[in-house]
C-alpha cells in the first residue's frame, strides 16, 4: 500500500489530528473467538452472552521514525458482563458499524485473555493500536 493510501486509511480509522479532521464515521471495536485473516469474512466474532461491539476513539497519532504515526485508543472500551462463557479472545477488530459493516483492521490481544460467565472485559486506554507504517 502506498504512503498516500496508508495515510488515507489512518485518517479514516483514527482521524487526522494534525489538520483537525475527525474520522469519516464512528468506529466500533469487536472481539473474536477465532482470529480473522486479511481475507474478507474470515474469523468468528463473539455473539450472544451480552456481547456487543463498543465505540472506540483514538488520540492524535505519535510519529514513529522511520514509520508513520501510531494511534491508540484514548478511552477504554468496556464490554458488558458476560452472561455465557466467551472463551479465549485471540484478537480484536475495528469496524465501521455497530453490527455488520466492514472489518477495517484487526490485531492480536496479549495473552490472549479468556472471559467466563460473570466477568467483564475491557480494552484499557492504549490497548487498541493502529500503526500507519
Amino acid at each position: 500500500m502506498s504512503g498516500t493510501a496508508k495515510t488515507h486509511v489512518s485518517e479514516q480509522v483514527c482521524g487526522d489530528y494534525v489538520t483537525g479532521i475527525s474520522p469519516a464515521v464512528s468506529r466500533w471495536v469487536g472481539l473474536f473467538s477465532t482470529a480473522p485473516t486479511d481475507v474478507a469474512a474470515t474469523g468468528v466474532e463473539l455473539a450472544g452472552g451480552a456481547y456487543a461491539r463498543q465505540p472506540i476513539t483514538f488520540g492524535a497519532g505519535v510519529n514513529q521514525t522511520p514509520h508513520g504515526r501510531l494511534y491508540t485508543n484514548n478511552l477504554a472500551a468496556n464490554f458488558a458482563t458476560a452472561t455465557t462463557n466467551w472463551g479465549t479472545l485471540p484478537e480484536y477488530g475495528v469496524f465501521d458499524a455497530v453490527s455488520g459493516g466492514n472489518l477495517i483492521y484487526h490485531d492480536a490481544l496479549t495473552g490472549p485473555p479468556s472471559v467466563v460467565i460473570g466477568q467483564t472485559f475491557s480494552l484499557p486506554v492504549g490497548t487498541v493500536t493502529y500503526l500507519e507504517d
